[in-house]
């Protein structure tokens, strides 16, 4: 009985050990995992924009350094704003707000485009890299209030609207890293006991 409910505690320890203060989103903007393509026609709706986990826990290299003004070797998360509509208009506004703060916004095509090829091996993803029309235009925006909250409003006309968020890398809290050590502890010693219970009743 006791040894089921350390391994129960264990379980529980590893599985709060991946659970963090992810992103909220509200509005036209939904949450979905990484296509393996963002190019204009594979990702399509009227009425939902789509935030992309691009790239967690990424380290920033020096050619990513120049383009976000990010110190070199910075742990980061990088996210994908998309927009891309069935029709030949989509209007979208929303609102995501991350667990840690965002480091950097790219909402102009030429430098998404221009770290395109520097995420690609991390993402598998393809870019419309080269798309003039890809960033957000006049008719578009994307504002940061606080230090975790992104709110954008994209009206898109032709191909895809895009922006690049880049916010520090998601950790788990050094609370919850000691709960899971304690949680693996607890169960190495109920194994332990289990097996010397074992070897004394086949003497």
């Amino acid at each position: 009985m006791v040894q089921k409910l350390l391994i129960t505690l264990t379980l529980v320890c590893v599985f709060a050990s991946g659970v963090m203060a992810g992103p909220i989103v509200s509005g036209d903007l939904a949450l979905l995992s990484m296509p393996g393509s963002v190019l204009t026609g594979a990702l399509t709706s009227d009425t939902t924009a789509y935030l992309l986990p691009e790239a967690l826990k990424l380290t920033v290299t020096s050619g990513l350094s120049s383009l976000w003004g990010i110190a070199t070797g910075t742990l980061v998360d990088v996210w994908l704003i998309h927009s891309d509509p069935v029709s030949s208009r989509g209007e979208y506004s929303g609102s995501v707000e991350f667990g840690k703060d965002i480091l950097h916004v790219d909402t102009l095509a030429s430098s998404i485009s221009a770290a395109d090829p520097l995420l690609a091996s991390s993402t598998g993803t393809a870019y419309p890299t080269g798309d003039g029309w890809r960033g957000i235009g006049p008719k578009d925006s994307l504002t940061v209030s606080g230090a975790r909250t992104a709110d954008f409003s994209f009206i898109t006309i032709t191909g895809v609207d895009q922006a690049r968020i880049i916010t520090e890398a998601e950790t788990p809290e050094p609370a919850t890293l000691s709960l899971v050590g304690a949680g693996a502890v607890l169960l190495g010693l109920a194994r332990r006991r289990a097996r010397r219970k074992a070897s004394s009743l086949s003497v």
